[in-house]
C-alpha cells in the first residue's frame, strides 16, 4: 500500500514538532543540570566558609573538579575558566 505524498509530508510535520520538543526538553535539562552543580558549588563553599576554611583554595579545587568532570565527559572548553579568577 503507497502513502499518499499527503500523508508523507504531514508525517513529516508531526516528527519535527516532536523533534523540536525533544530537543526543548534537552536543553531544559541540560539547563537543570548546570543549576544542580552550581548549587552543589555555592553549598561547598558556604561550608567551608562557615567552619572557617580557606574559601580561595576550595574554589580552586571545585575549579579543578569541575574541569576533571568536563574532560572525562569530553564536554571541556576554556570559555569559562574565567569566571572566577584565583590569585596563587
Amino acid at each position: 500500500m503507497k502513502k499518499d505524498w499527503r500523508k508523507v509530508r504531514e508525517d513529516i510535520k508531526k516528527t519535527e514538532a516532536k523533534k523540536r520538543e525533544a530537543e526543548e526538553q534537552l536543553r531544559a535539562l541540560h539547563q537543570q543540570a548546570r543549576q544542580a552543580e552550581n548549587e552543589e558549588i555555592v553549598a561547598v563553599i558556604r561550608a567551608m566558609t562557615e567552619k572557617g576554611g580557606d574559601v580561595m583554595q576550595t574554589l580552586k579545587t571545585v575549579q579543578e573538579q569541575q574541569r576533571s568532570f568536563e574532560q572525562a565527559r569530553g564536554t571541556f572548553t576554556t570559555n569559562h575558566e574565567s569566571e572566577v579568577e584565583i590569585d596563587d
